[in-house]
């Protein structure tokens, strides 16, 4: 009795030990933490060995790498603990943050759109929001400093400084689906800026019209390069630029900018974001966004005009919009 109480005991003993072994995984964390990367590196392929398709071994390896600077490595494994575990933070930051570096700015959007789907609780939640934000006004910045760059060359009569155009939305989400909304949301805001006395809008068919003859009326797509040609042609001493990009699975994001021609710097740069089911409320507050960045005061007669939504069938509108 007394030998199998020692057996037993040894036996216990022996398991406590071994569940207070550190993993491989915690190894490599701890070596990760003191930038001792190549020791975390072979702690992190042993853990690997283990348990090839686990999220967390493949981000923590892939992290490592991106702090090495060795994208060739950093990218597959991110990649894979991403395809394992879309919802997880850290994943999406460094997935995100390693296609900024090398410039691939289309991609990161896309990764970085789904910060909705991480835990609010996560604190990373708040700074990829803050990366998407600065990553869509970046380019529309970029954009629209090209075109004012390009608006020395062109000249327009001060009488139409209230004419304004709103060039097509660019899709840079990920789901052609919603490529309609391109025109479409073009569309509501040259309804609701008509309601505003003080401008002039341009009509969307004029502006189709001068697309088609550019060969540009395929995509409807204006870029830096032929937007102050096109506002010479349209007359319109302000043009509205804008793309919008899905967040999560339910949420859409609109960012629009105003290119007042002969300013130095973009004004009006204003973001909205909502379910997408809310898509005709969220133009809605887009358009007083943009109207306020251009310094009009609306009467409560035009504010009450513009806030009338004449439909709540998305789908009726997207057919509308195709």
């Amino acid at each position: 009795m007394r030998t199998l109480f020692k057996v037993t005991a040894f036996i216990l003993l022996l398991s406590l030990l071994m569940g207070c072994a550190a993993s491989n995984y915690d190894i490599g964390r701890d070596h990760a933490q003191k930038e001792e990367y190549d020791a975390a590196i072979g702690a992190f392929r042993k853990a690997l060995e283990e348990k090839p398709d686990d999220p967390a071994v493949l981000r923590e390896l892939g992290i490592v790498y991106y702090r090495q600077v060795n994208f060739d490595e950093a990218m597959p494994l991110l990649l894979r603990a991403f395809l394992k575990d879309s919802t997880d933070g850290r994943t999406l930051f460094y997935l995100g943050t390693a296609y900024e570096i090398q410039n691939d700015f289309r991609h990161a959007i896309d990764i970085y759109r789904r910060y909705t789907q991480v835990s609010r609780l996560d604190g990373i939640r708040s700074q990829i929001e803050a990366r998407l934000t600065r990553l869509v006004r970046d380019r529309l910045d970029r954009e629209i400093k090209a075109v004012l760059a390009q608006e020395e060359a062109l000249s327009l009569p001060s009488s139409l400084d209230s004419t304004v155009a709103v060039l097509y939305f660019e899709n840079l989400s990920t789901r052609e689906n919603l490529d309609p909304l391109q025109k479409g949301i073009a569309e509501m805001l040259i309804t609701d800026l008509t309601k505003v006395r003080r401008l002039k809008v341009v009509e969307r068919l004029r502006l189709q019209k001068l697309l088609d003859e550019m060969g540009l009326g395929e995509t409807g797509l204006v870029d830096e390069a032929t937007a102050p040609r096109v506002g010479l042609l349209l007359g319109a001493a302000n043009l509205i630029k804008g793309a919008f990009v899905d967040v999560g699975e339910m949420n859409v994001r609109l960012d629009a900018g105003l290119i007042l021609m002969g300013e130095a710097e973009p004004v009006g740069m204003d973001h909205v974001e909502g379910e997408l089911g809310r898509l005709f409320q969220l133009e809605k507050d887009l358009v007083f966004g943009i109207v306020d960045g251009m310094g009009i005061t609306l009467s409560q007669e035009e504010r009450d005009a513009i806030e009338i939504i004449p439909t709540e069938n998305l789908l009726a509108f997207m057919a509308y919009a195709r």
